[in-house]
């Protein structure tokens, strides 16, 4: 069970130091902590639906899209797993793509489901996507780290 940052864990009362008590993987934090990032989660969405829609080829993605879904889903929905992957695979997975650790095949498929004409077309894009979520992650992370500090 995840520590708020207000609980007390083995006498340290922030929740990075908590983690890393435990040992707590990336994965586990992203899952764990999932509804105390949705803020985070949502900033991260809307940066890359901007960067989608300055793609005129991803109007096609963007209107039939279920936009109101948060990041993770929207995540899926770029680079699917298969259902019947086992709970653990997906969560790695999920946490892989939300760092912006996609293949150059995820990519491949991505660029196509998002109405780029090829992978080169959708290069740059997705390489912008990728920079986005690690700015992300380094936000999330510098915050903890700050919290830690004080």
């Amino acid at each position: 069970m995840p520590f708020s940052s207000t609980q007390n864990c083995a006498g340290v009362r922030v929740a990075w130091q908590c983690l890393v008590a435990i040992g707590c993987t990336l994965t586990c934090w992203f899952i764990g902590y999932r509804l105390e990032l949705l803020k985070r989660w949502s900033h991260l969405r809307r940066s890359i639906l901007r960067l989608l829609s300055s793609a005129d080829c991803t109007g096609g993605w963007l209107r039939n899209s279920r936009l109101e879904l948060g990041a993770l889903y929207m995540f899926l929905s770029f680079f699917p797993i298969a259902a019947s992957a086992p709970v653990e695979e997906q969560r790695r997975h999920l946490t892989r793509l939300i760092c912006g650790a996609f293949t150059n095949r995820q990519a491949t498929a991505a660029a196509k489901s998002l109405g780029f004409d090829s992978a080169e077309a959708g290069r740059a894009t997705l390489r912008q996507m990728r920079l986005l979520c690690l700015e992300h992650i380094e936000k999330v992370f510098s915050d903890r780290k700050e919290i830690a500090r004080a």
